[in-house]
């Protein structure tokens, strides 16, 4: 009789013994999500690996700022609870697609400044005695076609059927003997002295680039000292 009357309770001891095990087998402990924001994408996976997390992407941002790979934002973040075997979901920079050399070659000056401020693109134009019509563009670095560096490029303009000359270099040359060359051609000419002495140590334009002595524009030089 007095067996019969606690029957009724061995369903809720049954339960209540089924639920402390299932916690008991399932329960694992948390533990914190590293910072992983800031670091290089294979920092960030050998920082998981050791605490048994995942890595997952979710998306890339570009940044010309930082390296490839940057870890930009995470989820969970640095300091929350998280499981074993938990993933991490990172958003990466990476570097902007490199803008490509458009064909410039027969087009004017407005329309090359237009185009390539459009781009975003620096240029440098150098006029090349030609016979093709003024101002016209007649050749370019890189080719077309050809990803930029830093976004640069020089295009080289039609200055009419005139001899160019090349810059020479002055480096290294006394003062008096560069003045007295460059008096010939009438070429204006700026001094400035970095130092006690009188030899040339740079100079703009520089050896090498392009010139045209025209007597109704002359030549601006600026030449440096030491």
């Amino acid at each position: 009789m007095k067996l019969t009357y606690y029957l009724w309770t061995l369903p809720f001891f049954s339960f209540l013994t089924g639920y402390l095990l299932l916690q008991r087998i399932t329960n694992v402990d948390q533990i914190q999500a590293p910072a992983l924001v800031g670091k290089q994408l294979q920092s960030a996976i050998a920082t998981l690996s050791e605490k048994n997390l995942n890595l997952r992407f979710i998306a890339q941002k570009e940044d010309p700022d930082l390296p490839h790979g940057t870890i930009l934002s995470q989820t969970p973040l640095a300091g929350r609870n998280v499981k074993p075997h938990q993933a991490i979901h990172i958003v990466i920079s990476k570097k902007p697609e490199k803008i490509v050399a458009p064909m410039l070659l027969n087009k004017s000056v407005a329309a090359i400044e237009k185009e390539l401020s459009l781009a975003g693109v620096r240029n440098k134009f150098y006029p090349v005695a030609s016979k093709k019509p003024t101002n016209s563009c007649i050749a370019q670095f890189p080719a077309p076609g050809t990803p930029l560096e830093e976004n640069k490029l020089v295009t080289y303009l039609s200055a009419g059927h005139k001899k160019p000359l090349l810059m020479p270099s002055f480096q290294g040359k006394s003062l008096d003997v560069v003045k007295e060359f460059l008096s010939r051609y009438n070429v204006q000419i700026e001094v400035q002295k970095s130092g006690p002495g009188d030899t040339i140590a740079n100079q703009r334009p520089l050896a090498g680039s392009f010139v045209n002595f025209d007597p109704r524009k002359p030549l601006f030089v600026q030449l440096q000292t030491r």
